[in-house]
């Protein structure tokens, strides 16, 4: 039974932000992702950074930036599911390592996180990851005809990185990024 409990307890703390200054406690269901706690303090919702203002965020639409690294808005549904499985995963692991049966097992029901889709903001970071390390060697390249023309090929794919359709697009967006990395090999 407190095996049970503790595992529940870890489910539901997965979920929750703790403020930075004043320790409380708390989750969201909707709303932007700049957090400001009853004490005054804020942080983002997500990277959970302290002393955030609204340049922290980049809007709907748009694509992270070296400062702008959070989207302003989120599927708290989504991000809360994937918390959940995290902690689940982890939760199931200790139990095997520990060799414990639950007979009410309170991860069951829970959809681990390789069940889940991709979210939009986790698919788009992971891209645009990626297309900072092929933009950096992009201006390496020396001639700077084939340089102009990267950076325009780059730019149409920081684009498509912004866009809604960014989960459907992942892997074409993917193979884009590889054969521009691909031509830098060949031009440096």
């Amino acid at each position: 039974e407190q095996v049970r409990k503790k595992i529940e307890e870890q489910l539901t703390e997965a979920m929750l932000r703790e403020c930075w200054k004043c320790k409380n406690k708390f989750y969201k269901v909707e709303g932007c992702n700049k957090m400001t706690c009853r004490c005054g303090a804020k942080m983002c919702y997500l990277c959970k950074k302290e002393m955030i203002d609204y340049s922290h965020f980049y809007g709907q639409g748009g694509t992270p930036t070296a400062t702008k690294t959070c989207p302003l808005f989120s599927d708290n549904k989504m991000l809360h599911q994937r918390e959940i499985a995290r902690a689940a995963m982890q939760a199931k692991q200790e139990l095997e390592e520990d060799n414990v049966t639950l007979a009410n097992d309170p991860t069951r029901d829970v959809a681990m996180i390789n069940d889940l889709p991709n979210s939009e903001e986790e698919v788009r970071d992971r891209l645009f990851n990626r297309w900072v390390e092929v933009t950096t060697r992009v201006e390496e390249v020396k001639v700077e005809v084939v340089k102009a023309r990267l950076q325009g090929v780059m730019e149409v794919i920081r684009q498509d990185i912004g866009s809604r359709q960014v989960v459907k697009m992942e892997d074409n967006i993917s193979r884009q990024l590889e054969q521009v990395s691909g031509e830098i090999e060949r031009s440096v």
